[in-house]
Order: structure tokens, then sequence, then C-alpha cells
């Protein structure tokens, strides 16, 4: 039987960017099996904020396999139990103590709670499995190298290897420092001579053909953006109704807490927002976090909790479900406005260089950075730029009022750097059955 392997690293977005080909590898051969496997379940905790890709988790995946903790791994056969995971508060904040108690040199307390957890796992009929001994049963692993060069259980199978990333790369140029060179040693190590990677950019090939044969790069169009999967996603009936058929905009959010997107920028962003968009456009807000984003409380301060579902709401659905009444969308420097782009949806960015220092600037777009840098899609005009209310204003209204112009400029930007073949997902599908068969053949014959 075949036995794939899913590895979900670094976060629930990569299963996004994987989801397109695994739907249409499982309608190709029902009785392959899929395996979802996370490094921790902090990975279920981000699957759950996101009903549809939870919900075509379980018609994908038969089981999964899931690093607890003391470096245990379990496993179970329905892909839905994985929610037994995810722990109440009052069991998290006993985690929290047992972890300064280990801090401590109080290491028995945290053994005996680890214990504990593994029991009551038990019980609710998970398994203890080795991870290693368990890697042997799979022919294919699905994953992103280029994130899973750290914590990676299984990073010296000798089976055919597909990798896709969860995002678009888009420095064509890395910075010569320090932790550019790790990552680069790293990465010779753990690519394998069964390496298949499907690039989705430009710049992503170029800098991977620096470490991996170009016979082993393929050049493909970002599988969310094929048609099959836009007519997959909007033929879904999990859609649910939002502002009584009211024109909105979508808020593309950002977890931020960094020197790009700090927090007090992201009140700033979010409050622009509030006085531009709401309280002056009058158009409600479609908010779509970010698969590591926890905390709501921003939105809740600023859009005001009793206006839930009135000025404001969280999409647990996937966005292109609610373009019907999309005006245009906001983004937080997320690279999830392609997704809207490639649907002909008006994009503008809120970003800006605030309390960044030089040496940020150069860590963050390159050797060839200034004071004008703002990242790769304002600095090559794939969105529209604001970085205050003001400008905001300025670019909503530049939407409203010349919204055929802004998208057929934005689009024709993307067209011309994401050009690439058509059928995208059956591509890649077709390329990764083709290999198996080939594997399968050489395994047969030994």
């Amino acid at each position: 039987m075949k036995k794939f392997a899913f590895y979900c690293m670094p976060h629930a977005g990569i299963l996004d960017s994987w989801l397109p080909v695994l739907v249409k590898l499982k309608s190709e051969d029902p009785n392959a099996k899929i395996v979802f496997i996370a490094p921790s379940v902090r990975i279920f905790e981000d699957l759950a904020q996101n009903r549809f890709l939870m919900e075509e988790g379980g018609k994908v995946f038969d089981g999964f396999i899931c690093q607890i903790n003391g470096g245990q791994w379990i496993e179970n056969s329905i892909f839905g139990d994985s929610l037994k995971l995810i722990k109440p508060g009052y069991i998290k904040k006993i985690e929290r103590v047992c972890s300064f108690l280990e801090k401590n040199n109080f290491d028995l307390c945290k053994k005996i709670f680890n214990y504990l957890e593994s029991f009551l796992l038990i019980r609710k009929r998970f398994k203890i499995v080795n991870i290693e001994c368990i890697a042997s049963q799979f022919s294919a692993l699905f994953y992103d190298v280029v994130f899973s060069i750290d914590n990676f259980p299984m990073c010296h199978m000798s089976i055919p290897r597909y990798s896709l990333s969860h995002g678009i790369y888009i420095n064509s140029k890395p910075y010569e420092n320090e932790a550019w060179n790790d990552w680069s040693k790293k990465f010779k190590k753990s690519i394998s001579k069964n390496e298949i990677i499907f690039s989705t950019s430009k710049n992503e090939s170029l800098i991977l053909s620096k470490f991996i044969d170009d016979k082993s790069i393929h050049r493909v169009n970002i599988p969310k953006h094929d048609k099959f999967w836009v007519n997959y996603v909007r033929s879904n009936d999990m859609k649910v109704e939002f502002f009584d058929g009211k024109k909105y905009i979508i808020l593309i959010s950002k977890t931020g807490a960094n020197e790009r997107l700090s927090i007090q920028k992201k009140i700033d962003f979010i409050s622009a927002i509030k006085k531009v968009v709401i309280d002056e456009l009058g158009l409600p807000v479609l908010i779509k976090l970010h698969p590591t984003e926890r905390s709501h409380r921003i939105y809740e301060s600023l859009f005001g909790v009793n206006n839930y579902n009135l000025t404001w709401a969280f999409m647990s659905e996937h966005p292109y479900q609610y373009l019907d009444n999309c005006s245009f969308a906001i983004s937080l420097m997320s690279n999830l406005c392609l997704d809207l782009l490639a649907l002909k949806i008006p994009i503008i960015e809120l970003s800006n260089n605030q309390g960044m220092t030089n040496e940020m600037l150069l860590e963050y777009f390159g050797p060839q950075a200034n004071e004008n840098s703002r990242g790769f899609f304002r600095d090559n005009n794939f969105v529209l730029g604001a970085d205050s209310e003001a400008e905001l204003r300025f670019q909503s209204l530049k939407i409203i009022k010349t919204r055929k112009v802004v998208i057929d400029n934005q689009y024709k930007i993307y067209k011309n750097y994401f050009a690439g073949k058509k059928r995208n997902v059956d591509y890649i599908s077709n390329k990764i059955l083709t290999t198996q068969k080939i594997f399968y053949k050489k395994v047969y014959q030994k």
C-alpha cells in the first residue's frame, strides 16, 4: 500500500500550500494513505483556528503523528482526534509551573507530568511510537525543505522527498551574514539525492540552484492559484454570510512583534484602518488571521467587542470563499496578498520603516536596502503602498474611484512575475506519481 508522509513545518501555512496537490493526489489514487506529521502540538492549535484546513485535512489525511512534551511521538489513525491534543488553559498553566520548576533543577516534577500526559493519551487510544521506525513505512515525503532543516526526524530518509515552499522566496540576493552562512551549511546537509523541489518564484529557483542540481528544481506556479483549486474552494459549502451582503474589505493580518511589524506599529495600522475604512468609508472589515496569531485583544480593543459581526469579524474559512463582496484588501506585509491578487482583488499594503536601523533594513531587504525600501511587494508595485493613515485614505479612495485600472496594473505585474505552467496542480501531481513509479520499480527489483 502507498503511504506518504506530510511534514507540517514551520506552521499550518505549509498545509495551505500543499493542500491542492494532496487533494489531487488523493483523487487520483483514493487507496493511497497520507499521514500528517507535526513536530509539536502547537501545529494543531494553529489548525483549530482554520475551519477550512481542519475539515479538508480530515478528508485527505489517514491519521497523524505528533511530538508531545518530553520528546515522545504519538500516533492516531483519525485526523480529527488531533483536537484532543489541545490542552485546556488550566493544563497549560500547570505546564508553565513545571517548566519553571525544571529551570530550578526540579526536573523530577516535569518528568512526572510528562508521564501522566502520556498515560492520559494512551487512555484516549493514542499510541506511543518510535518515529525512526515509523519513518521506514513511508514511500514519499511532502514538506518544505527550507524550513525543516532543524527539528526534522526523517532528514536521512532515502525515499523521494518533494518540497514546496509555504511562502514566496523573493530576495534574489540574500545578505551575506553569519545567519545566512549557517543556514547554507544546514541546507546542504539536509538535501537528499532523491530531492525534488517545486519552486514557485524565480528568485527561489536561483537561490536553491546553488545547493541542488537544476534538474531537481521544477519551476511552477503557486498551486493555490490554480483554477482547479479556486473552483474547488469556492464550491465548498462552508461559507458563512457576513455583514448582510454589504461590501467589505479583507484584512490580511500578521502576528508581528518583530522589528518590521512591532506591536505599536500594528496598533497604529489597525487604528488607521478603523478610522479610514470603518468610520469614514463605512466598509466592514473581515479579518484573515495569520496561522500563528493567537491573541485577538488588539482587534477587540480597537474595533470594539460590541461591534463584532456588525463592523468587523474574523473568518475561519478560506479567503477565496469571500471575494464576491470584497471591495479591496489590506495586507500587513503578508505573502497571502498574492492569493487575492491572483483573483484580481486590489491590494493595499500597510508598511513603513519607522523604528528600523540600517542593520535591520539590510537584514529584511538585502544589500540594496535604503530608507525608501518597503519590501518586495511594494518596491515592485504588486500592491499599492501606505505608510500612514493619510496614505491609506488616499489609496483607498483611489481604488474606489479607479478600481479596474488599479487591479489591471497589479494583475499585469503578478502575471509577468509568476508566468509559468498552466494546469499547475496536474503538473505537480503527475511529476510525483511518475517519480513514485520509478522508485517502486527500483525497490521491487532489489
